[in-house]
Formats: structure tokens, C-alpha cells, sequence
């Protein structure tokens, strides 16, 4: 076992060459061995385990874990050329590398990391912030990912040439936003929050026919929901698209084919169908006023094969 501090490698003791390691979030970090023995990790040290433990097969480790690294990613480290097989961060945001082919693990000491990120509105763009994250001391291949409001998915923070982040929001109201420093692909477990009022301006959805013709008959296989999106302003027309899904459902929202078309194959077989339809701008702000629109699929024998 080895560790990484920047600067220097220092050797742990841990007995012999481990077999596998794992994680779990009683033990922390436990080497296995071929006999069937456990070593914890242990203030900086392996100390053998004598009951059993929690562990967690690496396969199974939380979504913080990266299975492999682009080529290149620890050139500058002295991991450099060497196979990582899985690498994940521990409970104190430290970064352990599994070389399985040479039953070794390396540890990249970050649990001294500090993340700080702060937030500026922009007059021209109120549904808009911009972000600034940093942190101290500063690892190799460092990103930042956000989550808004506890969402289960992180995204990317996204940083333009080199810019400081701008973070778009999907809808007005009081969100939280959570940041984490992402360290060789692994997203590391301390996070910054912050809270911010949000006024969204959001794009409008126009039917184009009236509610006493429906339900529509749609009997061609090129058909086209007479359904238009309104962006907020002129320059927005080309971020701005419909989108559709279930009515009454919680479904996510999904696009029309690029030239407009509804993907009929996704329905499969004819009937009536009701469907909700949404104007939806930059990819994320979406319409809270979705219309409605009721057609009967009666396409021919010919038309269903060809879905």
C-alpha cells in the first residue's frame, strides 16, 4: 500500500499483497486477502479486522466511483503508465487507485480539501447565476459538478472557455444549489450550498387548432403535432423546441424527430392517445402551462409496418 501526498510516496504496511479492496460506510476502506483475511484502514495505518465486515464489492461502490480513466489522465503522477482498474473516494474525500494487475492500492491524500463556491446574479439574465468554485490545495484534473435542489443526478459544471460557471435554472421559486469538486472523474463527498430567488420568464406553448376539433385523425406516418413553441425573445427561437409526453403522467419530456415530427413508432399500435405538449427552452426551462391533445392513430396495415 502506498500514498500519494503530491510531493512523495510513503509506504504502509499492510502485511502482504492484498487480493481486492473494497469500501463500505461502517469499515471504511478493507483489503482482502487470499487467505480469506481482512486489513481496515485505520489512522493511516491497515489494521487486521478479526469479525467479519460490511464490504462492498467495487462493482458496487456508490455513484461516486469511476471504473477506468482516460488515457493520460495521471501523467503527471506516479501513476503515470501504470493500469488503474477502479478508483473511488472515501468517506474523508480521499482518493484510493486499484492497480489489481500488480495487487496493489494507492491512496491520493485530499481529505484536507477545502471547497468554497460562491454565486453572482446577472442583471441582463435573471434566471441566471454566476458561479465560481475553487479549491485549496489543488489536485490534477480538477472539475466541479451541482446538483439543484437534492436532485439525485449530478450535472457538470459547465465553465466556457475558461469563464466562470453560469448556472441556468429551470423555474422561479427559492433554490438550493450544492457543489462538489470532482477530482480524476470521482465526485468527492464534501459539498458547499447556497440558496437563491429565481424569476423565470419561461417559453409559452400555442395550439394551432381548436379543442372542438379533437380528436384529431392522424392517418399518415409524417405527422406533425399542430403544436408551436414560443421562446422568450427573438434570439432564443433556435434553443427552443416542443417537447411532449403522457398525459397526466410524471414521464420525462421528450423531443420531437429534428424536423418536427412526432416518433409515432414510440405508440406502436393505433388507438386514442392524449398527450401533453410543452415549449421548452435551452434545454431546461419548460413551459408550466403544457397544452393537451387528443388524436386517434388509424393508420393503414402498410403505415404500421412501417413504424
Amino acid at each position: 500500500m502506498r500514498h500519494y501526498d503530491g510531493a512523495i510516496w510513503r509506504e504502509i504496511p499492510c502485511g502482504d499483497a492484498p487480493e481486492t479492496i473494497s469500501w463500505n460506510p461502517r469499515d471504511g476502506v478493507v483489503l482482502h486477502f487470499r487467505d480469506g483475511g481482512t486489513r481496515v484502514h485505520t489512522n493511516g495505518l491497515f489494521e487486521v479486522r478479526t469479525g467479519p465486515t460490511n464490504a462492498v464489492p467495487l462493482p458496487f461502490l456508490d455513484r461516486r466511483a469511476a471504473v477506468s480513466l482516460p488515457p493520460g489522465e495521471l501523467a503527471q503522477t506516479p501513476l503515470a503508465a501504470r493500469a488503474v482498474h477502479t478508483h473511488f473516494a472515501d468517506a474523508s474525500g480521499n482518493l484510493w487507485f486499484w492497480l489489481r494487475q500488480e495487487s496493489r492500492a494507492c491512496l491520493l491524500r485530499l481529505d484536507d480539501l477545502r471547497l468554497t463556491a460562491g454565486a453572482d446574479p446577472l442583471d441582463t439574465q435573471p434566471d441566471c447565476l454566476k458561479i465560481v468554485a475553487s479549491a485549496t490545495p489543488t489536485p490534477g484534473a480538477l472539475h466541479y459538478a451541482y446538483r439543484l435542489d437534492g436532485a439525485e443526478a449530478w450535472q457538470p459544471l459547465p465553465a466556457p472557455r475558461g469563464a466562470p460557471a453560469r448556472l441556468r435554472f429551470p423555474q422561479s421559486g427559492v433554490h438550493t444549489c450544492e457543489v462538489a469538486a470532482v477530482v480524476y472523474g470521482v465526485r468527492l463527498p464534501r459539498t458547499v450550498s447556497f440558496t437563491h430567488t429565481v424569476r423565470v420568464t419561461p417559453p409559452d406553448t400555442r395550439l394551432l387548432v381548436r379543442q372542438d376539433e379533437m380528436p384529431l385523425l392522424v392517418t399518415e406516418t409524417g405527422w406533425r403535432p399542430p403544436v408551436e413553441a414560443i421562446p422568450t425573445a427573438f434570439a432564443k427561437r433556435s434553443v427552443c423546441q416542443v417537447v411532449w409526453r403522457e398525459a397526466d403522467s410524471d414521464n420525462p419530456w421528450r423531443p420531437l424527430q429534428a424536423d418536427g415530427r412526432f416518433p409515432l413508432h414510440l405508440l406502436a399500435t393505433n388507438g386514442l392517445y392524449h398527450l401533453d405538449f410543452a415549449a421548452r427552452e435551452e434545454r431546461i426551462q419548460i413551459d408550466p402551462s403544457p397544452v393537451r391533445l387528443a388524436f386517434r392513430l388509424a393508420l393503414d396495415d402498410e403505415g404500421l409496418l412501417l413504424l
